[in-house]
Order: C-alpha cells, then sequence, then structure tokens
C-alpha cells in the first residue's frame, strides 16, 4: 500500500512540474482590476497550445496592512470550440482560500477563480493554486507580504 501511494505521489508531482511551463505568462501579461469590464481583459498568459488564456498567472499583493482582505480574482477565457469546467481548486496551504466558477464555460467564455489570503499572518508569502481542469493542471501563484499591525487603532 505504501509503494501505491508513493508511485502516486510521484506521478502527481511529475504531472505537475511538466504542466508548471503552462503557467508562464508571456510578456504583455497584466493585472486586471476589478473595475475593468471581462470584456477589455487581455487574455494572453498561458501555453499557446493551450484551450484556455489567463489574464495573469502570478500576482503580486505587494505589501498588504496586516487584518486586511487581501483578494484577487483570475480570469480564464475558454478558447476552444468546446465546454470547459474547473474540476477543482486546490490551495498550496490553509492561509488561503479559493472559490471558482461552478458551471461550464462555454466556447468564448469567460470563468474566474478568486483567492482569498488570511492577512492575519505577518511577513512575505508565495502560495499556489493548482487548477484541475480534466485534461490540464495549471498553477496560479499568489505572493505578497502583510505588514505588522500599527498602534494607531483606536
Amino acid at each position: 500500500m505504501k509503494i501505491f501511494h508513493l508511485i502516486a505521489c510521484i506521478l502527481i508531482l511529475t504531472l505537475m512540474v511538466c504542466n508548471q511551463a503552462i503557467a508562464q505568462p508571456t510578456k504583455g501579461s497584466k493585472h486586471i482590476k476589478k473595475s475593468e469590464a471581462v470584456e477589455d481583459m487581455t487574455f494572453e498568459a498561458g501555453n499557446k497550445n493551450s484551450r484556455i488564456k489567463w489574464n495573469v498567472v502570478k500576482f503580486n499583493f505587494g505589501n498588504i496592512p496586516y487584518g486586511s482582505d487581501a483578494r484577487y480574482t483570475y480570469y480564464l477565457k475558454n478558447v476552444s470550440k468546446d465546454p470547459i469546467s474547473l474540476v477543482t481548486v486546490t490551495p498550496s496551504c490553509g492561509c488561503t482560500t479559493s472559490s471558482f466558477s461552478q458551471e461550464p464555460i462555454l466556447p468564448g467564455g469567460v470563468g474566474q477563480i478568486t483567492v482569498r489570503y488570511d492577512s492575519s499572518k505577518i511577513g512575505e508569502f508565495d502560495k499556489t493554486l493548482t487548477v484541475n481542469i480534466g485534461y490540464e493542471i495549471i498553477i496560479l501563484y499568489i505572493k505578497g507580504n502583510v505588514q505588522e499591525p500599527t498602534d494607531d487603532l483606536p
């Protein structure tokens, strides 16, 4: 049984490493603000052969005030001729949570993955989200720095 678990872990790690190239942003990728319309987004990040294009795959929160709502939404566009579904989105640790589009994303449609980091943990962080689309594994990245609380609280 231990051998089976070991083989399963090696297989999963191999798939993640092999597919990490898919999650590398291309030159010209940009961070999207919530105020921008989805239609105006540039979907360039990702593998050129992928059926999905991302607005960005690496997001840097920068400096975050302690206890603030550290949240970012990734947008993905289905550039294939078939509907796609997000199967799972798994954060790398318990300090990160995610929610994602549950309905199939139709051709030309846009889905989203929202990630939230627990900003009650002071210091730098660098986390991943493993996105399973069934036929493809994509790694999304977040990083930032939670600042120490200030003493000027009432």
